[in-house]
């Protein structure tokens, strides 16, 4: 009779340990490739910046004084076939691999910007006149990596490492002349956000592959992938979106970034700083 009760207890104990187990087991082991769509407001979060590398001397025109100071830029929808269909994103972000978890919740995909495009929230004046500031992505993109961390059975965070080669462009609006062009190399140190197996509510997303333009000329011209199934970056498991740092001054969450200079979705390089956030179906 001993060693039956015995029996029993360890045949019920090891159905409760599997009963248990069952969410972690549910849980999705690949996140799968994808686009992450972001927008970008001209709220003063992001810009660049010429302190370290100013804006040469006769750049503008002969005479023109050597610029080191920044310009703020909000996002500018990307062209798309059909026309709208990923709303006011102005960044597209591609998730290259199927991220694979281990047994310690870690994945790892290789990450490209596939599109971007930027525009100063108002006119560039100097002596030389008025120009129409520009930025987007300047030719091939570099490949950097994503790291993704379960913390949940539906969510975690993120760590990714985002590089661009960009071009910015003047254009003058008050007379006659080329558009002036510099380019750089921004080179952004890795930025943590949040991540959630489903997004928000009237969150943008697209399935498949979308025809966008990828070269800021207005014409879609490449098809990139469609957003994840599993996978919403910047989103909480309840729904709501990654809150920004600098609406935590009187919340105990701020705390949490304490170790972080900017919010979550921000990237800073010398060259400047990009602080995108998610894109809406009603936008």
């Amino acid at each position: 009779m001993r060693t039956t009760v015995s029996t029993v207890w360890r045949l019920t104990l090891a159905a409760a340990l599997l009963a248990l187990a069952v969410p972690a087991f549910a849980a999705d082991l690949v996140i799968e490739n994808g686009s992450d769509l972001w927008r970008t407001p001209g709220d003063g979060t992001t810009y660049a910046k010429f302190d370290t590398d100013p804006i040469p001397r006769d750049f503008f025109c002969s005479g023109s004084q050597p610029f080191s100071g920044r310009i703020i830029f909000q996002g500018v929808p990307i062209a798309t076939r059909p026309r709208g269909v990923l709303g006011q994103t102005d960044t597209i972000v591609h998730r290259l691999d199927d991220a694979v978890f281990n047994a310690e919740g870690v994945a790892t995909t290789r990450l490209q910007l596939r599109a971007m495009q930027f525009e100063g929230t108002k006119l560039f004046r100097n002596p030389c006149g008025k120009f129409k500031v520009g930025l987007v992505l300047d030719g091939a993109q570099p490949i950097t990596e994503m790291e993704i961390r379960r913390l949940g059975s539906d969510h975690g965070i993120f760590v990714a490492q985002i590089s661009a080669n960009v071009k910015i462009t003047f254009t003058p609006v008050d007379r006659k002349g080329a558009t002036l062009e510099l380019t750089r190399e921004v080179r952004f140190p890795p930025a943590r956000n949040v991540w959630a197996s489903r997004p928000g509510p009237e969150t943008l997303t697209s399935a498949g592959y979308v025809l966008v333009d990828t070269d800021a000329n207005g014409r879609a011209d490449t098809y990139v992938a469609g957003t994840s199934t599993n996978f919403a970056a910047g989103w909480r498991t309840d729904g709501s979106a990654a809150i920004p740092r600098a609406q935590l001054a009187n919340q105990q969450a701020r705390e949490l970034l304490a170790d972080q200079i900017f919010e979550p979705n921000c990237h800073e390089d010398p060259c400047g700083v990009h602080c995108p956030s998610g894109v809406y179906s009603y936008y």
